[in-house]
């Protein structure tokens, strides 16, 4: 039985109250409050702090570390996702931080979350009247927005230039947004750059007044895209069985090695750490392959990522895996090479994207 809120009960001092007491098919009776108090602007802006505060306290409750080893960064060049979907890659946690070993690229921030998740998990915390307030706006978004309202599952993100915000309280993110769990990436290029998604009112790219992303033009918008898609193809990498994250949290040589390295490791949480494929898994692949009486190929085939998306594939439709290398005349494996194709539709010119990430 759905508990009816009068609009005309709810004030300041009991704002927190009622808002616990809701459940998600009550809390459109706050809508009307939440346009009372608060403009189109302000409510936008409330939007985007609660969405911050609320995705860093997931990422304290479950977040885990991909540690991500220099060299896959260099085999996920390659991999082409356009037309794959973020949902379809394997997660450790609700939240992945991504540290790139030996690099200074931004970090990135990904949550597999619902719409009911932050207003969930606020409702444990101690909250204060404005802090409700951010909670009831961030609900108003997305139950008036249009791409929101088609989906029960988001994904979102945040982007560190400065890495020492990811740790510090009294900093905060370059930059953060959402956008569908099913979105391909091809969907995410499209949303970030569009004209109208450039508009003042926009809700799925927020920057910080006076931050290090102030500036939302096309350049930032560039810079979103490209941090986005190197997280996507780990997220590719680390879905393949044999690739799969291990974890590193009580490796404490490990640790202190990446330390050592320049890596900010968090106190806390489940870490893992995203390998290159180790050189006695290409030896068992070409044991594997002589057992089958195979004699290989002239001049070998390299293995690397395949996406399984024809219907042929009946049990591995969807989901990633890796093509075994085949040796060569001489029984040696192959050195992976990347062949120069034709961009495809929407790709951003790689000169401009390192320059951006």
């Amino acid at each position: 039985m759905q508990h009816i809120i009068n609009p005309d009960s709810i004030k300041q001092e009991n704002l927190v109250e009622l808002f616990k007491e809701s459940d998600l098919t009550t809390l459109d009776f706050f809508h009307n409050y939440v346009n009372k108090t608060c403009s189109q602007a302000t409510q936008l802006n409330e939007a985007g702090n609660a969405l911050s505060k609320a995705s860093f306290t997931l990422h304290e409750l479950d977040g885990v570390l991909y540690s991500v080893e220099d060299s896959v960064r260099q085999s996920i060049m390659g991999v082409d996702i356009t037309n794959t979907r973020f949902d379809e890659t394997l997660w450790m946690g609700k939240s992945i931080l991504f540290n790139y070993e030996k690099s200074s690229d931004s970090w990135v921030m990904l949550q597999k979350v619902n719409k009911a998740t932050y207003m969930d998990l606020a409702k444990k915390c101690n909250l204060k009247s404005v802090d409700a307030l951010s909670m009831l706006c961030l609900h108003k978004m997305f139950a008036e927005d249009s791409l929101a309202k088609k989906h029960e599952n988001i994904i979102v993100w945040k982007i560190f230039k400065d890495k020492k915000a990811i740790f510090s309280k009294s900093l905060k993110e370059s930059k953060f947004g959402w956008f569908a769990g099913d979105a391909t990436f091809s969907d995410i290029r499209d949303q970030y750059t569009t004209e109208e998604s450039m508009h003042e009112d926009g809700n799925s790219h927020f920057c910080w007044i006076d931050g290090d992303s102030d500036n939302d033009d096309h350049t930032e918008r560039l810079h979103t895209i490209g941090c986005l898609e190197q997280a996507f193809k780990v997220l590719a990498f680390a879905s393949v069985p044999m690739l799969k994250p291990q974890s590193i949290s009580k490796n404490k040589k490990l640790l202190k090695k990446l330390k050592r390295e320049g890596s900010a490791i968090p106190n806390s949480g489940a870490m893992f750490r995203v390998v290159n494929l180790p050189h006695e898994v290409y030896e068992q692949q070409k044991k594997s392959f002589y057992a089958k009486g195979s004699k290989g190929l002239e001049n070998g085939r390299a293995g690397g990522l395949v996406y399984y998306k024809h219907e042929r594939y009946t049990t591995k439709r969807f989901t990633w895996g890796f093509r075994a290398p085949v040796p060569d005349k001489n029984g040696n494996l192959p050195k992976v090479a990347y062949k120069i194709k034709n961009p495809t539709k929407g790709s951003i010119p790689l000169d401009k994207v390192l320059q951006t990430i």
